[in-house]
């Protein structure tokens, strides 16, 4: 971690004795994100301000709907469930239709359960179902395995539990044959 924080931020400094405000936007990004992974709220934050100006100035759209979806991810962390959605829902409208399937799910999944831990119920259903959509449509396992849970969860607490429970079991089934553990167990206790 240190050694790759010190490399992104040599790399910064590069970029912006370049001028190259593009490229300084994607160390940037990645600054905050590496931050974020590590639980430095404020460095992350401080980072991804910078991120942001830098993605918005230089056309970064990546830049911009990667710092909302880490924007998001924190104010959920931290129980701001009307940021977190703000800027799930800025996320998805920085992507350009059908541009990034796999970012987009990802998004939709997070915004499914934030509306979930709400109690909107079938409006989490109805984007965990997009988002199971898009996988299948990519054909990325992973994301599949995701939104399978998802929906699983949705299901069993809208009281479908047949459907919950058949959901629920291939979710399970496709956790364990690509090793996701902690999916797994989520999986298991739903």
């Amino acid at each position: 971690y240190a050694r790759a924080r010190r490399h992104y931020e040599r790399g910064f400094l590069l970029w912006t004795i370049c001028e190259n405000e593009l490229n300084g936007s994607f160390t940037a990004t990645n600054l905050a994100l590496l931050h974020s992974s590590h639980g430095e709220s404020y460095e992350a934050a401080r980072w991804g301000r910078l991120a942001y100006r830098l993605s918005r100035r230089s056309g970064n759209a990546v830049g911009v709907r990667i710092i909302h979806l880490m924007n998001g991810d924190e104010a959920m962390r931290e129980g701001r469930l009307d940021a977190a959605r703000a800027n799930y829902e800025k996320a998805l409208r920085f992507e350009i239709a059908g541009e990034t399937p796999h970012f987009r799910g990802s998004v939709l999944r997070r915004l499914g359960s934030l509306l979930r831990r709400t109690g909107n119920l079938d409006e989490a259903l109805t984007l965990h179902r997009e988002a199971l959509e898009l996988a299948v449509e990519t054909g990325e396992q992973r994301m599949q395995a995701f939104a399978v849970i998802e929906v699983g969860e949705d299901l069993r607490r809208l009281a479908a539990f047949d459907d919950a429970t058949t959901t629920l079991v291939d979710g399970v089934q496709r956790a364990s044959m690509l090793g996701l553990d902690p999916l797994l167990n989520e999986g298991l206790l739903a």
